[in-house]
């Protein structure tokens, strides 16, 4: 994988700003990492915690291995992307920033990839090419065919990987996904960290019952319960709607199905709402920090609704 180059750094400087460029741009969002383990017979030992400052990301957990796993591992593995044109809020969706602590300690990681087309698995092809697959991260995704040998790069045209644009040149059209893999110790606790910034989904929606309960929903809350305990931030006709996922060690076997959180607005950040379903059931609300114990969703990830009232101008 490539360094980071200037206009990466600048553009993860960018994925810290607390709203979009525009208000009324909007996104999916970027899956979050997912994190597992090898083999089984890990066992988180104290509720997992996910601590969130204004979009900066630190998952912690403390791991016993059993005496069974000789050789325990660990991984994070991001999801499969492409390249999604200039618009793309969130290019970089490998994760380029991610990082890994195991007792206090960056940790050597093992960086991998798997790559494929509608054709097939072509990560053999990049690595014989020695093209890095998160090209597609770049817009355009320019391939340099030129330092190709010309049977690699007719092997990649076949593969379906490369498309001619009459101005750019070769284009990178394949899918790709990163997975950083990493050893922990054997029969002895272990205290994890990953880190990394979150890419959440994010809409300017009208501030109405009908547009912001679907949201609130997967967060345990409404809108009606909502203007009485955020009234004073929930202000105007719109919001800026910011939807957060948080995979903590998802096949592992948990003690509870609980997570300790803690979420806080970045301190030049308009007042935000943080909502998310409680352990008990009911939805949490925090204005501008929220601390407590969050409910796995059935998919086993933890969704927390981030609401603001748009500071900036809408695009015309």
């Amino acid at each position: 994988m490539k360094p980071l180059t200037g206009a990466t750094a600048a553009l993860l400087s960018l994925l810290l700003a607390t709203i979009p460029a525009f208000a009324d741009d909007t996104s999916t969002g970027v899956a979050p990492p997912r994190v597992g383990f090898a083999p089984d017979g890990l066992v988180l030992r104290t509720q997992p915690q996910v601590r969130l400052d204004g979009r900066r990301v630190l998952l912690h957990m403390t791991l016993t291995v059993t005496s069974a796993a000789r050789h325990p591992k660990g991984w994070v593995t991001m999801a499969p992307f492409k390249w999604r044109g200039e618009g793309d809020p969130y290019p970089d969706r490998q994760y380029p920033e991610l990082a890994v602590r195991v007792d206090g300690r960056t940790t050597r990681v093992r960086d991998g990839f798997k790559a494929e087309t509608a054709k097939g698995d072509i990560t053999g092809l990049l690595r014989a090419a020695r093209i890095d697959p998160f090209v597609i991260a770049d817009s355009p995704p320019i391939v340099d065919v030129d330092k190709l040998g010309r049977r690699e790069a007719q092997a990649l045209r076949d593969a379906g990987a490369l498309k001619q644009d009459p101005d750019a040149g070769d284009l990178a059209m394949w899918y790709a996904q990163r997975k950083v893999g990493f050893d922990l110790p054997a029969n002895r606790p272990a205290v994890l960290e990953v880190r990394y910034i979150a890419r959440p989904a994010f809409s300017l929606r009208p501030a109405t019952d009908s547009e912001l309960d679907p949201r609130l929903r997967q967060a345990c809350a409404s809108m009606a319960g909502l203007r009485e305990q955020a009234a004073q931030v929930l202000v105007g006709e719109s919001v800026l709607v910011e939807e957060y996922a948080f995979d903590v060690a998802a096949n592992a076997q948990a003690n509870e199905a609980v997570v300790a959180l803690d979420l806080r607005a970045a301190t030049d950040a308009p007042a935000t709402v943080y909502v998310v379903c409680g352990a008990e059931g009911a939805g949490l609300v925090g204005v501008g920090h929220l601390s407590g114990l969050g409910a796995r969703g059935s998919d086993g990830l933890v969704h927390v609704v981030a609401l603001s009232v748009p500071t900036l101008p809408s695009k015309r």
